[in-house]
């Protein structure tokens, strides 16, 4: 199920070591925080980054759901509740195998979080489109990653699932229309990855049209 592996946390997120390194961008401006997250997808293999969309798609739902619980009892959760979390997890984990859902999970929350900070902000838009740019470049290896992903719940995987047999433009396209924010596909970066690869997706605020599709 979708909420599976945070329900074994244990002790609760706000229990986080406050010298955990994993947690330190919390503290930092929106400006560094846009910068240190795009430096680390930079850094990323391009399969955790395919993964970590996954783990986006999934957020999305969560964050509704546990707000809406948070508030009926007369508090907040935000994402970084959700990043706290995914540390506490991954710090728990015995294995390789155990340590990968979380840290997409937290590389997912980086996403989230850096999205909610460029929203009124379009030149802090504008850079953090391009970490979005690189998500949706990798996130063709999900179209091999996912079909026997025994990690991933049936469930958590499904916004996928009809597209495993897509070229790579039409696995973009659909990732672009579909998963990453109408605040970022509108920037530049997105009107070049489409004269790139070929394809043909629309915005929150304007098209990007390629007649030659």
């Amino acid at each position: 199920m979708i909420f599976r592996w945070l329900k074994k946390r244990g002790e609760s997120p706000t229990d986080a070591d406050q010298n955990e390194p994993l947690l330190e961008p919390l503290a930092f401006s929106s400006e560094d925080f846009i910068e240190h997250v795009g430096l680390l997808f930079e850094h990323s293999d391009l399969p955790t980054i395919a993964m970590s969309l996954v783990a986006f798609e999934n957020i999305k739902p969560m964050m509704s759901i546990f707000s809406a619980k948070a508030a009926e009892l007369g508090k907040d959760y935000k994402i970084d509740d959700l990043i706290r979390t995914s540390v506490a997890s991954m710090n728990r984990a015995s294995d390789d195998i155990a340590l990968r859902k979380p840290t997409w999970f937290y590389l997912g929350s980086l996403l989230y979080r850096g999205t909610q900070l460029t929203a009124k902000d379009p030149m802090l838009a504008k850079e953090f489109a391009k970490t979005w740019v690189m998500v949706t470049e990798a996130s063709i290896y999900l179209r091999a990653l996912l079909p026997d992903n025994r990690i991933w719940d049936e469930d958590e995987k499904i916004m996928f699932n009809t597209h495993y047999d897509d070229s790579d433009t039409e696995f973009i396209t659909y990732v672009v229309n579909y998963c990453v924010p109408k605040s970022m596909n509108a920037c530049p970066a997105f009107k070049e990855l489409a004269e790139k690869h070929d394809c043909l997706f629309t915005s929150g605020r304007y098209p990007f049209l390629n007649p030659n599709l």
